[in-house]
């Protein structure tokens, strides 16, 4: 049952290491721009934190529009 809900969750968000991997920043940068309520969006369940696909696209495209203007 536990492996079934993962593979749920991992096609339309991703954990919290993949989403530092992908962004090329540590983890532990994540976590404390979920402590100060910027970075990604994200959600929790239980102890573990997932970004959703669709909303992390839109914030990486966000952030690159920023760096262009």
């Amino acid at each position: 049952m536990e492996n079934e809900k993962d593979n749920i969750l991992s096609l339309d968000a991703l954990g919290a290491e993949a989403t530092a991997r992908l962004l090329e920043q540590s983890p532990k940068t994540l976590a404390n721009w979920r402590s100060a309520g910027i970075g990604p969006p994200h959600y929790k369940i239980g102890r573990r934190v997932f970004y959703p696909k669709a909303t992390l696209v839109e914030w990486v495209n966000a952030i690159k529009l920023r760096c262009a203007a």
